[in-house]
């Protein structure tokens, strides 16, 4: 059985609205840290941030998020709160991962929760935007309907 076959990937675009809506936001908060720098600098912020959080996002939904919402559906683990907190504890460690592999290993301190959010934040935020567009939809769904069949 497929992604497809299961309307896991999903049947509303839910996927590309959780990647794109949570770069965006993603961006938008960058900028707003930088714009005490002046505006050049926050705009060439957003671009780049908007482009990187995308490309990481992006390929992060692709290797784990879909696996991870066709286990959770498998599992009948679906809730409103499990694809959220899935992206949360992942994002962070997603960051975390990273900056063990660049830097020496990271301990946890007061000092790596900033950089942990960095990731877990905008899983939280393509989490929710992935339940929201698109699984919840599913959620009284039979395995044999249709797509846009809600029970």
């Amino acid at each position: 059985m497929s992604f497809s076959e299961t309307h896991t990937f999903g049947d509303r675009g839910g996927c590309a609205v959780s990647v794109v809506g949570s770069a965006i936001a993603t961006a938008v908060v960058t900028a707003v840290f930088l714009a005490t720098e002046g505006i050049g600098i926050a705009a060439m912020g957003f671009v780049v941030a908007l482009l990187v959080s995308m490309t990481v996002i992006g390929l992060a939904v692709l290797v784990i998020g879909l696996p991870l919402a066709r286990l959770l559906e498998s599992s009948g683990w679906e809730r409103p709160w499990s694809y959220p907190l899935a992206g949360f504890v992942l994002g962070g460690a997603i960051i975390f991962i990273g900056a063990e592999a660049i830097e020496a290993p990271m301990r946890w301190s007061e000092q790596c929760t900033p950089f942990l959010l960095v990731g877990a934040l905008p899983g939280l935020v393509c989490g929710s935007l992935w339940w929201w567009f698109e699984r919840r939809h599913a959620e009284h769904r039979e395995p044999g309907d249709p797509p846009g069949r809600e029970r």
